[in-house]
């Protein structure tokens, strides 16, 4: 695992998570909140079914460690500070 890979697993759910903070503000209907959260999982965080997996499993696991790594990295992040505005400036890097 390589620092940047670390912290672009990192950014990505957070882009995610702001989304979602951000669609909730905005009351948007649950389909609409599903389909925008489906198109930015698609874009930053993509986690395709078994099926679409190579035959080797190359593809879901590294979609799956990143998944992970992503979840855990900002959960580090979240327990070692209180909650600040600065971990929600995504596009500043």
């Amino acid at each position: 695992m390589t620092v940047e890979e670390f912290e672009t697993s990192a950014l990505d759910r957070l882009r995610i998570l702001a989304e979602i903070e951000s669609s909730a503000a905005r009351n948007r209907s649950w389909d609409e909140l599903r389909e925008f959260i489906g198109s930015q999982c698609r874009k930053y965080m993509p986690l395709n079914p078994n099926e679409r997996r190579g035959e080797d499993g190359t593809i879901k696991d590294a979609e799956r460690r990143r998944d992970h790594l992503s979840h855990f990295v900002l959960r580090l992040a979240f327990c070692r500070s209180h909650v600040s505005p600065s971990l929600y400036t995504v596009g500043n890097h």
